[in-house]
């Protein structure tokens, strides 16, 4: 029975972030409907398990297009396996894209969260776009940075007349696009800045031709056992004064002289030496080697990687241990979009 859609400009211009629109069904019925022939309900066989329909998938090579019902041929599954693993890779965001007519009784948001919990586990930024042909109402899974600025109503409804045709190919041409929403350049994948911060650092960041970017993550590798974390604007540092000593604490009378001796150096800076702080812990060789590989994903000239769950910071590309060490120190005093405005400002021409 021939499917049909009702396109409706006030949605796409209404509604706003991830979401999903109906490929509606003609329920009308013909002039001899009461002779027709009903057909009779035949029993089917239960879904199986989305990890295993993904695991299998996954074991034939795909790893971004999970076409369950087999409507796109080898080189269009080709094709947009490799766009969402260069989407992934400059946006530094999880993709994926789901066919198929089998949800299991589930809700799209339910069947697209699961599915994408098993693809990628808890990772916090991606999104997965469902081709429902079961109830056929599409939809587009997102996370994190992925939820704050795709807005994919207006693509969906614009894909659906031709998901009707079955024309997929020409669908994903116009829905997988959603992911190039998500602000390259300036990769804030843990909630680091505002969205105007990230603006304002992409306004620095877009002269001439050169590629400087910064990515803020949690999920770089780094080494164990460092936890300090990074004040983010959501999160401003504790700054309360400590509580004065009580009396039952403070210094006995003779404290004076029961304190210890200090050496007589003759040096007069020597007591503000003993009391600076050590210098600024460097960054671990894991986030040096991920900090290059994402520069290279990026084609960046420069990429400063702001590891915020453990306050280290790195430029890959042509690197600068000094500017890098520089910029982590006002990280860990100043929050992440301080270090990054440095950053910009010694490294554009």
């Amino acid at each position: 029975m021939k499917r049909l859609i009702l396109v409706s400009a006030a949605i796409a211009l209404f509604l706003t972030g991830c979401g999903s629109k109906s490929r509606q069904q003609d329920i009308s019925l013909p002039d001899n409907a009461a002779e027709a022939t009903v057909p009779a309900e035949t029993e089917t066989t239960p879904p199986r398990p989305i990890a295993e329909r993904a695991a299998e998938l996954q074991s034939a090579g795909d790893t971004h297009i999970f076409d369950e019902q087999g409507v796109l041929s080898d080189e269009e599954k080709e094709q947009y396996n490799n766009y969402l693993e260069w989407l992934a890779n400059i946006r530094q965001i999880r993709t994926a894209a789901v066919i198929t007519d089998q949800l299991g009784g589930k809700t799209p948001e339910d069947f697209s969260a699961e599915y994408y919990h098993t693809l990628f586990g808890t990772a916090p930024n991606g999104f997965l776009l469902l081709i429902n042909n079961d109830t056929n109402r599409d939809y587009v899974y997102c996370e994190g940075a992925c939820k704050t600025y795709i807005s994919s109503d207006l693509a969906i409804a614009k894909a659906t007349p031709f998901l009707i045709e079955q024309k997929y190919a020409d669908a994903l041409e116009i829905l997988l696009p959603v992911g190039e929403m998500v602000p390259d350049r300036v990769l804030d994948r843990c909630g680091a800045l505002t969205p105007e911060q990230v603006e304002e650092l992409r306004a620095l960041a877009d002269p001439g031709d050169s590629r400087y970017c910064v990515l803020f993550t949690k999920e770089a590798p780094s080494a164990e056992g460092v936890t300090e974390a990074v004040p983010t604007e959501t999160e401003a540092p504790d700054t309360a004064e400590p509580e004065a000593a009580s009396d039952e604490t403070s210094a006995p009378d003779n404290a004076e002289a029961d304190a210890p001796e200090t050496a007589e150096t003759g040096d007069p800076d020597a007591e503000t030496t003993a009391a600076e702080s050590p210098a600024p812990e460097p960054a671990p060789a894991e986030l040096k080697t991920f900090a290059d590989d994402v520069c290279r994903q990026n084609e960046a000239d420069r990429l400063l990687v702001i590891d915020a769950a453990h306050s280290f910071a790195w430029i890959a590309g042509k690197e600068d241990e000094a500017l890098s060490a520089e910029i982590q120190a006002v990280l860990r005093t100043d929050g992440a979009f301080a270090a990054a405005k440095l950053y910009y400002e010694r490294v554009l021409p």
